[in-house]
């Protein structure tokens, strides 16, 4: 066998244009409820090894509609490596550190648009 042959099959990636439909849909509608992001407001973006070929066109998106980015990339097996190499402070500050203050006073699990929602340190409570 060839070494082509053996080697996993590239994931599926949509066209450029579909790209940019997600990125619109997520700008315009996906935050407030339906009312998309506001001129001045930062969006953080959790993405993942996965996703990134959808990184420049919500970074496009955002910046047409007046919006900041700021990016949280996860490559592949990070999590995993940190819960395998990770002491239990090095695990509760990635924790407590994903959970910290915005400026406007609410934590990420506060975010009214529902997208983190979770409380992690519930998780390595007790």
């Amino acid at each position: 066998m060839s070494p082509s042959s053996t080697s996993a099959a590239s994931p599926f990636v949509p066209s450029d244009t579909i790209l940019q439909r997600y990125a619109a849909v997520f700008t315009h509608f996906g935050l407030h409820g339906g009312a998309g992001i506001r001129p001045g407001e930062t969006v953080r973006l959790l993405l993942p090894e996965f996703a990134l070929p959808l990184y420049l066109p919500l970074q496009a998106a955002i910046l047409k509609a007046g919006g900041n980015l700021v990016l949280d990339f996860k490559p592949n097996g990070s999590d995993r490596q940190l819960l395998e190499w990770g002491n239990d402070q090095q695990i509760c500050f990635f924790l407590t550190e994903a959970l910290r203050v915005s400026r406007d006073g609410r934590r990420s699990g506060d975010d009214p648009t529902g997208v983190l929602g979770a409380d992690y340190l519930g998780l390595f409570s007790g």
